[in-house]
């Protein structure tokens, strides 16, 4: 919801402080000529936004807090989200099916979303976001050495979730990549609130090799598919986020 306000209020930096100095340390960033569009909607220039506290962590599995989940909300998206009515609606996956007795989630992505530029990847541009990386996503939630506090999402209804968790298999048998724009889901039991779980922080989608590039530092370089893409963090002082202007789920 706030990805869609800022976005269009945001044409090319977005700047989200939580200390209290205003400065125009900014002024030779470049920015389109501010414009308003017939819905009085401003476009262009830039935009600070004042949190009360420092983000934790931007690695979405350990995003639990209000802040954190203000800047990744804007970095990062999930398969499915929540407009300004809180209404669920299609966010990375285009659409999704359940089966009949409630136990099966299918998930059909959008083609040609591709990830933030970043140096994680080879010549430091970001590549498609394709299934495998959803069941990485949310395998991750799941690992142990991630140290998420989202475990809860999947483990007491995903199939397989629990064995993953606890080292007895080396995947999780209900997150199942059909091919590169199809991710199912299988439960052990119907759960229908399980859809709006695919919304969360959490489930937000990120590559693998962001994580394996920036090891545990990843929770301070987030590399996502959203509206803004991320440049720097001063810890206890600013994070500054720039327009991403390809390849956005939200394009539509």
């Amino acid at each position: 919801m706030a990805k869609r306000i800022i976005s269009g209020l945001v044409f090319l930096i977005a700047i989200l402080a939580y200390g209290c100095g205003q400065s125009d340390r900014y002024a030779d960033l470049p920015t389109r000529r501010s414009e308003v569009t017939p819905s009085g909607i401003k476009l262009g220039g830039v935009l600070r936004l004042n949190e009360e506290a420092a983000p934790r962590s931007l690695d979405p599995v350990l995003i639990s807090e209000d802040a954190g989940h203000h800047v990744g909300d804007q970095i990062y998206e999930s398969l499915l989200e929540f407009d300004d009515r809180l209404n669920l609606i299609p966010g990375l996956a285009e659409r999704y099916e359940i089966s009949e007795d409630g136990k099966i989630y299918t998930f059909y992505l959008r083609k040609g979303v591709v990830f933030h530029d970043n140096p994680c990847f080879p010549s430091g541009k970001g590549r498609e976001m394709l299934a495998s990386d959803v069941k990485y996503t949310f395998s991750r939630v799941l690992h142990p050495d991630s140290r998420s506090t989202g475990v809860w999402v999947f483990e007491d209804i995903v199939e397989g979730a629990r064995d993953y968790l606890n080292g007895k298999a080396e995947e999780v048998t209900g997150f199942q990549v059909l091919d590169d724009y199809t991710f199912q889901v299988r439960l052990v039991r119907p759960f229908s609130p399980f859809k709006y779980r695919m919304a969360m922080a959490y489930c937000f989608i990120h590559p693998r090799e962001a994580v394996d590039y920036y090891g545990a530092e990843f929770f301070q370089n987030p590399v996502g598919t959203g509206p803004f893409q991320f440049v720097y963090w001063k810890p206890n002082q600013e994070i500054l986020l720039k327009r991403n202007q390809i390849g956005r789920a939200s394009c539509r």
